[in-house]
């Protein structure tokens, strides 16, 4: 009997201590909720969480003492409290210090909190987990992002989608339209600065819709999405930000100007394709040798296009490797260059590999290292100022190299 009365007493004792911590942390959380987080006592939520797979969201944390931002990227979600009854019965700091004990009974770091936030970290097996929560007397607002890396969804190009772009999943073709020639301008960074260029040329333009408001994407997941597209065709991406991406693209003897615009529900594609000039005229054994005497420097590829590979240049390389085989004392440097559209350390780069490239086919052909020399000059010598001299910017010269002067004669010790 008193086995029993005991036996009751626990269980009256375990049921209020259930009871109690039900009521200081709801649950199992609901689909509303963003696990492992969920509202408090007398809120519920406004809406249905706001999921998305991948987008960035930014963090306070402290370092050293001082409050720095963090941008996290993965997957987020997104919920909205408010007080069941239109008035809580827990103050501010009742509502945080609550939060604070469930971050830590979760093994989280609180990297920064004050009296209305509280951002936390939390690792387990190598994946963080980051939380953001902002509370006021009616109102708590949960983010939950679990980082990681973009997966690409683009699918491949369909029905009236611009022959080089897919779209995303769980959107739909909207409107569409095509142009045999109309001129349109981008804004994009040049000469250290922003310039506006207009373009002339064939225009293909489709917009997509959202299937859902559950399925749909956050800015930052298109437009990365897109550009990860963009780059794996070797195109020159000038404009990314949120909601935007303007890009350049050589393709079937054309410069195809691309613009993607987003606003979560809905994706606008646009498309032109301008005719590139004719290359320039190739120049005979004889002629080049005469201008390198006569200017000390001669393009031998102009009108480039951007991403094109001018190592693949056969006649370049072969005209270069008998240059050098005919004057044995010969050195030359390769010298690319772009034009002044896009951020300039990027256009270095780029000329950089353009030079590097030649160089390294021309070294295939027997020829010594030390003869050739490859210089990336981006923007920083233009031939041509205008917007349609841009163009005959993107060029390669050669480049008379002077040998090193013979080292001085060893002054004699004094007698």
């Amino acid at each position: 009997m008193r086995e029993s009365v005991v036996s009751l007493r626990w269980l009256a004792r375990a049921i209020a201590v259930a009871g109690a911590l039900s009521m200081a942390w709801p649950r199992p959380a609901v689909a509303d909720d963003c696990p492992p987080l969920d509202g408090a006592p007398g809120f519920r939520p406004v809406q249905d969480a706001e999921r998305r797979a991948y987008d960035a969201i930014e963090f306070t944390v402290l370092r050293d003492g001082t409050p720095a931002t963090e941008v996290i990227a993965g997957a987020k979600c997104y919920q909205v409290y408010t007080a069941a009854d239109g008035e809580s019965r827990l103050g501010v700091s009742e509502l945080q210090a609550r939060y604070r004990t469930r971050l830590e009974q979760l093994g989280a770091q609180i990297v920064f909190a004050d009296r209305y936030r509280v951002h936390a970290r939390l690792t387990e097996a190598g994946q963080e987990t980051w939380f953001r929560i902002y509370l006021q007397d009616r109102e708590i607002d949960i983010t939950v992002v679990r980082k990681q890396a973009l997966v690409p969804t683009l699918t491949r190009p369909s029905g009236h989608d611009y022959r080089l772009l897919g779209h995303m999943p769980h959107y739909e073709e909207s409107d569409f339209a095509r142009h045999a020639d109309e001129v349109r301008r981008f804004t994009v960074p040049g000469g250290g600065d922003r310039r506006t260029v207009e373009i002339r040329g064939a225009v293909h333009e489709v917009r997509y819709r959202a299937k859902s408001r559950q399925q749909m994407s956050s800015d930052l997941e298109i437009q990365e999405n897109y550009r990860a597209a963009l780059r794996a065709l070797g195109a020159d991406v000038l404009t990314a930000n949120w909601r935007m991406t303007v890009a350049r693209h050589v393709d079937r003897g054309r410069m195809v100007w691309l613009r993607v615009t987003s606003q979560v529900s809905d994706i606008a594609v646009e498309a032109i394709e301008a005719k590139l000039p004719p290359p320039s005229p190739r120049l005979t054994d004889r002629a080049l040798v005469a201008a390198l005497e006569r200017e000390g420097r001669v393009t031998v590829a102009s009108g480039l296009g951007v991403g094109d590979k001018p190592a693949g240049d056969r006649y370049l390389v072969r005209q270069m490797a008998f240059l050098l085989r005919r004057d044995a004392k010969l050195m030359l440097d390769v010298v690319a260059h772009t034009d002044d559209l896009g951020e300039r350390d990027a256009n270095v780069r780029r000329s950089q590999a353009q030079a590097d490239a030649v160089v390294a086919a021309v070294i295939k052909q027997r020829i010594a290292p030390d003869r050739v020399q490859a210089i990336g000059a981006g923007p920083d010598r233009p031939d041509n100022a205008t917007v349609e001299g841009r163009a005959q910017n993107r060029r390669i010269e050669l480049v008379l190299r002077l040998p090193p002067p013979p080292p001085l004669p060893r002054a004699r010790p004094s007698q």
